[in-house]
């Protein structure tokens, strides 16, 4: 069992059965998906700036404070630098910043990202994980009300070729469906009695079969969605 998970957002420990953080009041699955989103995309660097792992890591210099390794002063003093820098047309990244005022090392530097790094991974599987998981809730759920509706005959499942259910509101008496495989309309026939009947008489004599009932769905393309159709109009 999970204790606790970072927020993708603002990064502090929260209920991984939480709907939303309780710190910054994001939506935990809503940020879990966009965080995901985000991490696949691919980076985009400002001119100048060469493609290293600090690019993906945020709030460094916050990150160094919590640690330890620097100061606030320090960190506003790099920060004012990598401003003045970029001002004059040249960019900088922080932690190149923070290794030409010799606040931190190089090694140091590589160990603060990796950590970052992994810390980021670790909570997009873990929201992930959380996502997912209440995604299958969900479905049990809307699963649990659809049967429910179909036992007190509020609505019926219609069968796709595809073996995918559907669900339609309920009729009365006995009829046929018409499906359309273009635009998912549904449509009820009757159909001719007598003939029905010698059909379903003649499959029981060939098959052996004493048949009780019979269920009976068409599938094709209803008028507006066949293309002789379309071109016309």
């Amino acid at each position: 069992m999970i204790a606790s998970i970072p927020c993708p957002n603002c990064e502090q420990a929260v209920d991984p059965q939480a709907r939303f953080c309780e710190f910054c009041g994001v939506d935990l699955a809503v940020a879990a998906l966009i965080a995901e989103r985000q991490v696949s995309r691919p980076v985009l660097t400002a001119k100048n700036i060469p493609i290293v792992p600090e690019i993906l890591v945020p709030r460094l210099g916050d990150y160094l404070i919590e640690k330890g390794i620097i100061a606030q002063v320090d960190l506003d003093r790099a920060l004012e630098l990598q401003k003045q820098r970029t001002e004059s047309g040249k960019q900088i990244l922080l932690g190149q910043m923070l290794l030409e005022l010799n606040l931190i090392t190089s090694e140091i530097l590589d160990q603060v990202i990796t950590e970052q790094i992994l810390h980021l991974q670790t909570a997009l599987r873990q929201s992930n994980q959380l996502l997912e998981q209440r995604v299958e809730e969900r479905t049990r759920d809307l699963q649990h009300a659809l049967e429910k509706l179909e036992e007190l005959g509020l609505v019926q499942r219609v069968h796709r070729p595809s073996g995918c259910q559907a669900f339609i509101a309920a009729f009365s008496g006995h009829q046929h469906l018409l499906i359309c495989q273009g635009c998912g309309r549904v449509e009820f026939f009757t159909g001719d009695g007598e003939q029905m009947e010698a059909l379903i008489s003649s499959v029981g004599r060939d098959s052996g079969y004493q048949i009780g009932e019979h269920w009976l769905q068409l599938f094709g393309l209803c008028s507006r969605c066949q293309p002789s159709k379309a071109v016309a109009s």
